[in-house]
């Protein structure tokens, strides 16, 4: 979208950038007392960091939709904050009012920032003077909001995503162990009557005669290893009509559709 821009601006232009610095390590805990934070990539994950430890004592602090740079070894791998946090000495924080717009700009970077991992006598490093005057292609105002409004609904997406397979999580971490244990139990629940399950529903194109009790058992339900169509394995037999030999001659037949 900005192809053909000459380098015009260093990145202290675009956002405001917060550096490093860890709390004392008598305020690290993992109960969750105190604010989130991130020592380093160590917490990376694919998009957003992974909680692990909070602190009593935060010192740098990172809002929510800033971008997290990892400074040192290896230099520029991004994040971007899911909530306020404080940052340890192996981040830095940027701060712009065009979030999408400055967490693609610092990927753009990358090449520039991987110039800082051969250097150091023991590891890569980058410090604030270096990042702030890293010279930046900036766009006009007028493209630079013109990319932000493509690029912000994008990632509030990716976010509530992100924050749905959160709460997913909680949920399973919450309820599995009472599972485990007998605490919670499941095994009168009709599974056909939940929304969005893959087990068939009488009359819907399933033999009567194969409508027995063991069928909807989920360990029973199998896909084809070739188009992944739902079939059923009553016993140690897959239904003849919907065998894996046949299954993908039997493409065009809405017959073979059974869940």
């Amino acid at each position: 979208m900005f192809g053909g821009l000459n380098f015009n601006a260093t990145l202290s232009d675009v956002a405001e950038i917060t550096m490093r610095q860890s709390p004392a390590g008598s305020s690290y805990n993992e109960e969750g007392a105190g604010i989130i934070f991130y020592q380093g990539r160590g917490e990376f994950g694919w998009r957003f960091p992974k909680r692990r430890l909070y602190t009593t004592e935060p010192k740098r602090l990172a809002c929510e939709g800033d971008v997290l740079m990892s400074v040192r070894a290896p230099v520029g791998d991004l994040n971007v904050a899911f909530e306020n946090c404080c940052i340890g000495r192996g981040l830095a924080a940027i701060h712009s009012e065009t979030p999408s717009f400055a967490l693609y700009l610092m990927r753009f970077l990358k090449p520039q920032l991987e110039a800082y991992n051969g250097e150091g006598t023991v590891f890569g490093s980058i410090n604030g003077k270096a990042l702030k005057s890293l010279e930046v292609a900036l766009p006009s105002h007028n493209e630079v909001m013109q990319f932000e409004s493509f690029a912000a609904p994008i990632d509030a997406l990716i976010r509530s995503n992100e924050n749905e397979t959160r709460k997913l999580n909680n949920l399973r971490n919450y309820l599995l162990p009472k599972l485990m244990s007998g605490e919670i139990d499941v095994s009168k629940v009709d599974l056909t009557q939940l929304t969005n399950n893959h087990l068939p529903v009488r009359g819907h194109n399933v033999p009567n005669c194969y409508w027995k009790e063991p069928l909807w058992k989920p360990s029973l339900i199998v896909f084809c290893r070739r188009c992944r169509t739902c079939l059923i394995r009553h016993s140690s037999n897959i239904w003849p009509k919907y065998s894996e030999s046949r299954c993908c001659q039997l493409r065009k037949h809405q017959r073979r559709r059974i869940c």
